[in-house]
C-alpha cells in the first residue's frame, strides 16, 4: 500500500538526516525578492556534499521584521519559492525579473492536457545553444523541490508524467504526448484510427 511506502520513505530520510549540531544551513532572503535572493544561496550550499541532509533555517525579511524559521516560515518559504518557479514562471510573458533585478528565464510552461494543471520543462529551438546559466535555474529547482521532500512539505509543483518517468527510469511512449500538446495527440490518435484504405487517400 501506498502508505506503508510513504512511511518507509519518512523513516530512510528520518535516518540519513545530519543532526542539528553537526551543521545546517541558513537561507536569509527579503520576500519581495525570494527567488533571486535564494538562487546564490542554493547554488553556495548544493556545491557541499551532502548539505541537503542538513537541517535548514529558513528567515524571511519583511521590511525590516524577520520571521524566524520554527516549522511555518519554511512551509510559507518552499510555497511561495515554488509558485514563482512555476506558476509565476509559466504565466509570465517576458523574461524580465518584477523585482527590478537581473533577467529571469522562464524555466517551465503549462502542460495542455485536459485532466489536471502540470508543468513541463520550456522548450528551447536551439537546445544546444542554452546559456549554461539556464541550466544552473534547472538544477536549482530540482534542488528546491528536493529538500521540499525530504524535509516533508506539500507545494504545488506538479510535474508531467513525462518528466516524472525520465527521472524515475520509466520508459515513455506516444500517449506521453497528451501531457505537451493534447491537440497533436488527439489528431494522432485519430490517424492511427483510421483504416489503411482511407489514410492513403
Amino acid at each position: 500500500p501506498f502508505e506503508t511506502k510513504h512511511q518507509w520513505f519518512r523513516s530512510a530520510i528520518a535516518m540519513s538526516r545530519v543532526p542539528w549540531e553537526m551543521g545546517h544551513e541558513s537561507i536569509v532572503c527579503r520576500r519581495e525578492r525570494l527567488l533571486d535572493e535564494s538562487f546564490p544561496q542554493w547554488s553556495k550550499i548544493g556545491a557541499v556534499p551532502l548539505s541537503f541532509r542538513k537541517i535548514f533555517r529558513f528567515t524571511i525579511d519583511d521590511r525590516g521584521h524577520r520571521g524566524l524559521d520554527a516549522g511555518g516560515v519554511a512551509r510559507e518559504y518552499f510555497s511561495s519559492l515554488v509558485d514563482e518557479l512555476f506558476e509565476d514562471g509559466a504565466a509570465r510573458k517576458d523574461d524580465v525579473s518584477s523585482g527590478g533585478g537581473a533577467a529571469r528565464p522562464r524555466l517551465f510552461v503549462r502542460g495542455t492536457s485536459a485532466e489536471a494543471v502540470t508543468y513541463q520543462i520550456r522548450p528551447h529551438p536551439h537546445p544546444e545553444k542554452l546559456d549554461p546559466s539556464i541550466l544552473r535555474r534547472y538544477r536549482f529547482a530540482g534542488q528546491v523541490l528536493a529538500k521540499a521532500v525530504y524535509d516533508g512539505h506539500t507545494v504545488a509543483a506538479h510535474l508531467s508524467r513525462p518528466i516524472l518517468a525520465h527521472l524515475t527510469g520509466l520508459p515513455t511512449g506516444p500517449k506521453d504526448l497528451r501531457e505537451y500538446d493534447d491537440a497533436l495527440h488527439r489528431q494522432l490518435e485519430w490517424l492511427r484510427a483510421l483504416p489503411e484504405s482511407e489514410a492513403e487517400t
